[in-house]
């Protein structure tokens, strides 16, 4: 399999840091397969560069959607659900391979 091209290598530290904010948000607002894909593909430039995430960022989105997923109550599940959000950002971290 050959590998493709890093689309985000010409971009400088800054502004992945920044991609990865908004490619984040749009996620958060329409979880669709393409918002997934740009979402892993600018946290993985990041992981490449060394780079964290700048989840400090976007702190007031995560706590907005616990609160949110907490105010519906009983259909959706509230026990683990911080700890949940926690592990799946922990994973978004992760190589992919």
């Amino acid at each position: 399999m050959k590998p493709t091209p890093r689309e985000l290598s010409g971009i400088d530290d800054a502004e992945a840091l920044d991609g990865w904010v908004t490619a984040f948000e749009v996620w958060l607002e329409k979880r669709t397969k393409k918002n997934v894909r740009v979402m892993d593909d600018t946290a993985a430039e990041l992981r490449l560069r060394g780079l964290d995430q700048p989840e400090d960022r976007v702190k007031s989105k995560i706590n907005t959607l616990r609160t949110e997923l907490k105010r519906l109550g009983p259909d959706v599940p509230s026990e683990g659900l911080d700890r949940k959000i926690d592990e799946f950002l922990a994973e978004r971290k992760k190589p992919k391979n």
